[in-house]
């Protein structure tokens, strides 16, 4: 019967090299015929055929391993299929035949996947007796594969042999099963969780020092005898990231490194993961030792209420995310998960495992490895009724027994109910139902009798162990995206990649491994309970906001290295759990602006701003002027390196705090270019004496006179994050002054050195980081003058030899620093200068002609450069200077010479321009300010609304009036037009 069986697989047998002549291997001559065994087991065969494409193929290839199967007891064949796989140890004793042992180890699975398959479903032993001969097998494959790695080490001259220069020492080296397979539950296509180990002080190596090595080298040579997928397929993929810190440690980690991890950081997801655990390999002696000494860890004795809650919240979290699901015994079952499924094995693992964790300490009984075993404990210990005992072990055995049958299909890892309508069917009669629909009804069934338990028994737990309030969790159908999100290590990647995918996230593995190492303890900042209990209640806000920026996988890097580089957390975590209105700020600035995320990781005094509130409400200038005053002149003498230093980490907090009152709104463009001005001339202030101090050192005392003038946006209070500062250095001494120091210099040089100093502290990386990048190109004579000016040549070249582009930029000059009679002195040069009557035509041609060679070599990419675009902001700054070099003469200067953002309506007073072109250009001014200020939160480069991000873009396409990029642009379009319109009037 079997020989037509299957006729259509064109695929030949597996010859294996290792076998003399040409006979494939066979062990079965040692056994009676059976033949007469086919005859009576026509019908099992047939439907196996027929419902098995997998389990078809190997009945076709090896009739004769169906003798075995229907001849003896399951055992009595894995045993026998066991010692057959043994064989391949011999080979190994040369280290050069690998591929020989592949073969044979593959041989022995098929064997064995037929022999339980056929034995299973023949009713010939229960399903879990299945998954218990399953788990020796794979005992025994883990077993022979490691002794075969270690005869090669042995062999390469790494190890030592053994006493008798044979088999080499086991000692030092073992492996424990994780799982399924700890617990004997392996399901039929399986993979393997280990956990390798090593102890250097009883490995035998040959060279001293190179134990880590050698374990390495053994393990995964181990894990290639068993995983690697030849043509003959592969034993069984193997697992090992439930190791400690699986993304930062190697394969196999030493015995102490483990010990010192679950002391330090082990969570209660991993002390479940032990509850099946069992040395299965190697120095089995060694896995038991590190098994009892990992038992304090596993079973606590007294749970505090951060465990209980952790506990019971993975329970909570899994049962309302499951609950999501209605189940209605009519529902179709296509795509349901039979294990992480609503009323799935899991569900009734969780069940198990989270009681187990609560009570075992104090109740030893309840430290089973297996589910049904566990769940007959909590019974035996009153923890859960007779009745509720039942009902899951029942369920749990059907679902097993489903699981098998489905994988059985093909031999796939599976655990989802064929979508197909043809599988399904397949599916259901090799699980013994008529149909599909008789199927769904009976599984449906099983799920809503686990859902009935866990809805009787949902307070128990907490109630017996001091009334703790288990976290909260929705169970309606609205839960967002990111609530499902669970990094307890409980639950599956699987869901947690196609969440984040769905959240736009793309590189998901490496978010998942990053998310792990927080739960890991992996940062000082999440190394107490106390802290990874924070982060996960702020987890799905956190994701939820960090999926609405440009790149949703850059910003979590930031938010990872913004904790990484946190001292410790619970303070910090403390805030962002409890104050919504600050994560929420924190979160905004972390995905709108890259630069000030950075500064928030590199710097670590930012986020004592943040911790304190300050950043909320304090403003920058006395504020900061008092800090760098008590620092730097608080009754000591600083040096020069010192204050710099001092004044970067000052400075660096001021700038951020009001950036980050910009990025949240706090604040608009025009007080946020004030506060970054102030915070300039501070710095400048504050570093103007140390260099002062430093030069007296070296050089002595000088008789002069210096001062510092502002250019640009700093002399035009209208700095902004990323601007460098235009400044000239001006001084007045004596021809005849020199140093009174050891070293004598003249005035000149003295101021000269001074200034050199001076744009050195301003400018220079330090540890801080910089300050400011010092451009001194306005002043007279541009690079080709000196770099400190005298006062008499400041107040000639302006008398006499200015441009016109020069006369334009002295507009928006102002003294920031410096001696005040020196500076009163230079204000009073700067508004002469400006009050001088001028030709209006020649001034309108310069500034025309200055418009024009902007235009042509400095030309707009975009509409959205602001600065550089015809009828942008430029365009606005050349009227009010055009105003004021043809009209200052006759009405005088505004109050407020240099600040923009006042003195236009100072024109309309005196008749120059009109009220409505005042207000348009006020109107053009602000808005290409805040959106110049925005863009400068995300780069200095071009702005292109496509890749800034959604947050950023939504604040720069409000502040034109807009909700979406072309609407703002059609805005900005106008306005521009209508600028260049009061130009063309205004100038010509």
């Amino acid at each position: 019967m079997v020989e037509n069986i299957t006729n259509k697989d064109p695929r030949p047998g597996l010859p294996l090299s290792f076998v003399q002549g040409d006979q494939n291997p066979s062990f079965e001559s040692q056994f009676d015929d059976h033949a007469a065994l086919f005859q009576n087991h026509d019908e099992l065969l047939s439907a196996i055929v027929s419902c098995s494409p997998y389990l078809a193929r190997l009945i076709k290839r090896h009739p004769e391993w169906v003798k075995l199967a229907l001849s003896v007891e399951v055992s009595t064949a894995i045993e026998k299929i066991i010692n057959f796989a043994s064989q391949a140890l011999e080979l190994g004793i040369d280290g050069n035949k690998n591929d020989e042992q592949k073969r044979i180890f593959r041989y022995a699975k098929d064997y064995a996947a037929l022999t339980i398959a056929i034995h299973d479903l023949g009713m010939r032993c229960s399903v879990m007796d299945a998954a218990h001969q399953l788990s020796i097998f794979a005992d025994h494959m883990v077993q022979t594969s490691l002794s075969i790695a270690i005869e090669n080490a042995v062999a390469k001259g790494t190890l030592k042999g053994g006493d008798k220069g044979k088999s080499a020492n086991l000692s030092g080296l073992t492996v424990i099963a994780m799982g399924k397979h700890g617990a004997h539950e392996l399901n039929y296509s399986s993979d393997i969780d280990l956990i390798a180990l090593y102890d250097p002080s009883l490995m035998s190596v040959k060279t001293e020092g190179e134990e880590k090595k050698t374990a390495i080298s053994i393990i995964q040579n181990m894990v290639d005898l068993l995983s690697d997928q030849t043509r003959d397929g592969y034993v069984f993929r193997t697992d090992l990231r439930l190791r400690p810190d699986p993304g930062a440690s190697n394969i196999v980690i030493s015995v102490v490194a483990a010990e010192q991890y679950y002391e330090a950081h082990g969570q209660n997801w991993e002390r479940a993961a032990y509850i099946k655990a069992r040395a299965i390999a190697g120095d089995i002696k060694l896995g038991e030792q590190f098994l009892d000494q990992m038992r304090p860890f596993i079973w606590r004795k007294y749970l505090d209420f951060a465990a209980i809650d952790d506990i019971e919240k993975i329970r909570a979290k899994i049962q309302a995310q499951q609950k999501l699901q209605k189940i209605s015994t009519n529902d179709g079952l296509g795509g349901f998960d039979i294990k992480l499924g609503a009323g799935g094995i899991r569900q009734i693992e969780f069940f198990a495992q989270t009681r187990q964790l609560i009570s075992g300490g104090k109740v030893p009984s309840l430290r089973a490895r297996d589910t049904l075993s566990a769940l007959r404990n909590l019974e035996n210990a009153k923890l859960i009724s007779e009745s509720d005992c039942a009902e899951l072990s029942c369920a749990y055995v059907a679902l097993r027994f489903y699981e098998h049958r489905l994988q059985m299909l093909h031999d796939e890892q599976t655990h989802k109910v064929p979508r197909d309508g043809e599988e399904q069917e397949r599916l259901a009669r090799f699980c013994g139902y008529k149909n599909a629909q008789e199927f769904c009804v009976a599984v449906n069934a099983i799920r809503a009798r686990v859902f009935a338990v866990e809805d009787r028994t949902a307070a128990d737990v907490t109630r017996r162990n001091g009334n703790f309030a288990i976290a909260q969790y929705q169970d309606e159908g609205d839960v967002s995206l990111s609530s499902r999100l669970d990094f307890t290590g409980f639950d599956d990647d699987g869901e947690n990649s196609e969440i984040l995918a769905k959240l736009g996230f793309s590189d998901t593995q490496k978010i998942r491994s990053l998310v792990n190492s927080w739960f890991d303890g992996s940062y000082r900042s999440t190394r107490s309970e106390r802290s990874r209990s924070l982060i996960d209640r702020f987890l799905p806000k956190l994701f939820s906001a960090l999926s609405l920026a440009r790149d949703p996988d850059d910003a979590f890097i930031v938010f990872d290295r913004f904790l990484a580089g946190l001292p410790s957390g619970v303070q910090i975590f403390s805030l962002l759990a409890n104050n919504p209105a600050i994560f929420e700020d924190l979160v905004d600035i972390l995905i709108t602006s890259p630069k000030l995320a950075k500064e928030l990781t590199r710097q670590q005094g930012f986020l004592e701003v943040l911790i304190d509130g300050g950043w909320l409400t304090m403003g920058p200038g006395d504020t900061l002027k008092s800090a760098l005053d008590i620092h730097l002149r608080g009754g000591k003498s600083v040096d020069l390196e010192e204050a710099m230093e001092i004044t970067r980490r000052l400075v660096g907090e001021a700038r951020f705090m009001i950036a980050s009152r910009l990025t949240t709104n706090q604040i608009d463009a025009l007080e946020a270019g004030r506060g970054f001005t102030q915070i300039a001339c501070d710095a400048i202030a504050a570093l103007e004496p140390a260099t002062q101090q430093a030069m007296v050192s070296q050089f002595g005392e000088i008789e002069g006179e210096y001062c510092v003038v502002g250019f640009g946006r700093l002399g035009s209070n209208r700095m902004t994050l990323t601007s460098d500062i235009d400044i000239v250095f001006v001084y007045d001494t004596p021809l005849s002054a020199q140093s009174s120091g050891s070293r004598v210099i003249d005035g000149v040089t003295w101021y000269t050195r001074k200034v050199r100093r001076m744009v050195t502290a301003l400018s220079a990386d330090t540890k801080e980081g910089g300050l400011y990048e010092v451009d001194m190109q306005l002043r007279p004579s541009g690079g080709a003058g000196p770099a400190a000016v005298k006062l008499s040549a400041f107040e000639n070249y302006y008398g006499s030899d200015a441009w016109i582009w020069e006369l334009m930029a002295l507009t928006k000059a102002k003294v920031v620093a410096g001696e005040e009679g020196l500076s009163k002195k230079v204000q009073s040069i700067i508004s002469d200068t400006l009050l001088k009557k001028r030709d209006k035509t020649e001034i309108a041609s310069g500034v025309l002609e200055m418009r024009g060679r902007l235009l042509s070599t400095k030309p707009a990419k975009s509409i959205w450069e602001r600065k550089s675009v015809h009828g942008g902001l430029t365009d606005v700054e050349f009227i009010t200077q055009y105003l004021c070099l043809v009209h200052s003469h006759e009405i005088g200067l505004p109050p407020i010479a240099a600040a923009q953002d006042n003195n236009l309506q100072f024109y309309v007073e005196h008749s120059k321009i009109t009220q409505k072109q005042c207000d348009f250009l006020l109107s053009a001014f602000q808005l290409n300010e805040r959106i110049l200020h925005l863009t400068r939160l995300g780069s200095d480069d071009e702005f292109n609304p496509q890749v800034f991000g959604k947050k950023l873009s939504e604040k720069l396409y409000a502040a034109c009036g807009a909700r979406e990029q072309e609407e703002a642009e059609i805005t900005l379009g106008k306005f521009d037009a209508q600028v260049r319109d009061i130009f063309s009037e205004l100038v010509g």
